[in-house]
């Protein structure tokens, strides 16, 4: 159940978005609103969302990056795991007819700027059923392999939102309720899921008992050597022989890393497996090395 300024708060956007169907199309008005309703659209699971402009982290993670539109609109964080969500936001004038479709041309700069494995997922927000021209829908199926651009229509899922939020409470969850309190049955479908996330989590910490050995040699190596100028000499250096020794189990390990704070991890891997899934053409460029070691990695089944 929301409670009644969430309740509030979903339908005061929803008002606005069909308040502005007959607008010309754009996206200030929309990633303004998407930014702050993101966190109260149960489906979306955001913890915290903002403007590219307003997120606290921004010049932290993206060192020299402005506040001006590259692209990226609103950054998210998933409740999950705490990882990050980028968002571009699109707006279409939806009063009559079929909208404008929207081009290749009006993803390019988003698709570039979100490429780094730092973020986990990558949306794309639209005000209601905006349709894609044939490039776009291409594109879209193409871009990143491993994080495809996702279409979401807040409009649809807010009303989604709204029609579930009148559940009945549960009494089972009733504060001091007893034992023989009947559970609805979402309250059921909510705790299976608890559980199996539980058990999920348990099998990853047993699974891998080098968990912690790896995260303090990882965190030490990356100290002592993140002010060399030199990578041949973060790579000779003993912690990182001592994570190499560690051998296959910490694969999942290297490339969680990596996937979540980047990482020069490509000869760590190298040595681990035997193999270099990197095109030549790549060499150099750490993003695109990045994304050919996290794709390996899904396809080894160590996603």
């Amino acid at each position: 159940m929301l409670n009644d300024d969430a309740r509030i708060i979903v339908d005061n956007a929803i008002d606005r978005l069909e308040s502005m169907r007959d607008q010309q199309s754009g996206g200030k008005w929309l990633k303004n609103l998407t930014a702050a309703v993101g966190p109260y659209i149960k489906d979306w699971d955001f913890t915290e969302s903002w403007t590219w402009a307003e997120w606290p982290d921004r010049e932290i993670t993206f060192p020299g990056s402005s506040n001006q539109d590259i692209g990226i609109d609103v950054v998210a964080v998933r409740r999950i795991d705490s990882r990050h969500v980028a968002i571009q936001c699109k707006s279409r004038h939806l009063e009559n007819g079929i909208p404008v479709a929207i081009q290749k041309s009006e993803l390019d700069s988003f698709a570039n700027a979100s490429s780094n494995p730092f973020w986990a997922e990558r949306w794309l927000v639209t005000n209601g059923e905006a349709p894609f021209s044939p490039q776009a829908g291409q594109a879209l199926s193409m871009v990143g392999v491993d994080r495809p651009v996702k279409p979401v229509n807040i409009h649809a899922d807010l009303l989604s939102q709204r029609s579930g939020q009148d559940e009945e409470p549960c009494p089972h969850c009733e504060p001091d309720a007893p034992q023989t309190a009947q559970q609805t049955k979402q309250c059921m479908q909510d705790e299976a899921v608890a559980t199996a996330v539980s058990v999920l989590q348990e099998h990853v910490q047993i699974e891998s008992p080098d968990r912690d050995k790896f995260q303090e040699l990882a965190d030490q190596w990356e100290e002592e050597t993140f002010f060399l100028s030199r990578s041949d000499r973060a790579i000779a250096h003993p912690l990182h022989q001592e994570i190499i020794a560690l051998g296959h189990p910490v694969i999942p390990l290297i490339l969680e890393r990596m996937r979540s704070q980047g990482g020069h991890w490509f000869e760590a891997l190298q040595h681990i497996t035997g193999e270099d899934p990197v095109s030549p053409a790549d060499y150099g460029n750490i993003a695109a090395m990045q994304i050919s070691w996290l794709q390996w990695g899904e396809n080894h089944g160590y996603a």
